[in-house]
């Protein structure tokens, strides 16, 4: 918060009545950050015997796991690793959420797929934060024996990982050791291009996390192959609403018969932990926060 003078405290109080409790969340989880580390990173996800669908919210799905592996003792530390942990699987559960809503195409129920490849468009550091939790898809849908993730995108790291590489967890080699997690890392290169080029796989699942497609004409040509068959869901998220309703109405323009199976509005499977916004664009109101995946949308063409 800052010092307002009389005449302008009006003037200031809708902003701070809207984001003052979420920079100061920021701040507090800034502090445990440094000071105390994360201890959820010793959580490992549950390997699904039987599948379950998501429940209603992410907060749902961890806070129980987060009780057990952090103490309460300190006042605010528990939930602030609760939000640390929202962060880190946002990504593959919003894709998952996405999946359980749209299906696959010919009408395939996800839960029922042996094999599953999901390309994720305009990949950036957030999509690879943390690479591991991409498997928790896998563990969730127990007659999956395949996962294989493209990244895709012309800023997608590029020699930090090598192009192609499998990698499983020690709990995925105990409880599913007939799983394969295959992750691909295209050089560089616009969806288009890479739709043309010899190494594409087609999709199961196409995912453009945090995407911007009103902001960057980069994505005109992109977008109309995203969904390359019938009943291919797209999974977009962005920062706010109005822009994910633009993002919405840029797809619609671009493609023809696109059903929306999953409207704009709030993700179940955001991250929790607020980020303050960085841009310097004009795009977003000055000193407000961001949630990844705050948004979703999920569309896919019909016949």
């Amino acid at each position: 918060c800052v010092a307002w003078c009389p005449a302008c405290i009006q003037q200031g109080k809708p902003c701070h009545e809207e984001w003052c409790h979420l920079l100061k969340t920021a701040i507090e989880d800034y502090k445990h950050e440094k000071s105390l580390g994360h201890q959820v990173t010793k959580y490992e996800p549950t390997s699904e015997k039987k599948y379950k669908s998501l429940p209603a919210s992410i907060e749902i799905l961890f806070e129980k796991e987060v009780a057990k592996l952090v103490s309460n003792k300190l006042p605010g530390y528990q939930e602030s690793e609760l939000r640390y942990l929202t962060f880190l699987y946002s990504c593959p559960l919003t894709v998952l959420y996405g999946g359980e809503q749209a299906g696959l195409a010919d009408g395939q129920a996800i839960e029922t797929a042996t094999s599953l490849t999901i390309h994720l468009v305009g990949a950036r550091i957030a999509e690879v934060r943390h690479l591991i939790g991409w498997e928790m898809i896998a563990l969730r849908l127990p007659k999956l024996k395949n996962l294989n993730i493209v990244f895709i995108g012309d800023e997608v790291i590029n020699g930090d990982f090598p192009q192609v590489f499998t990698l499983k967890s020690n709990q995925a080699q105990t409880d599913r050791p007939d799983l394969q997690g295959q992750y691909t890392f295209e050089p560089p290169c616009l969806y288009q291009d890479y739709v043309e080029s010899p190494s594409y796989l087609p999709p199961d699942i196409v995912a453009a996390l945090d995407c911007g497609f009103k902001w960057y004409p980069t994505w005109d040509k992109c977008i109309p192959k995203l969904m390359p068959r019938t009943g291919v869901p797209l999974v977009f998220t962005e920062f706010n609403l109005q822009d994910t309703k633009d993002n919405l109405a840029k797809v619609e323009k671009l493609v023809k018969n696109v059903e929306v199976v999953v409207p704009a509005r709030r993700n179940p499977f955001c991250s929790r932990r607020p980020v303050r916004c960085s841009d310097q664009t004009g795009n977003y109101t000055k000193n407000s926060v961001i949630f990844s995946n705050d948004y979703i949308c999920v569309v896919r063409t019909k016949e």
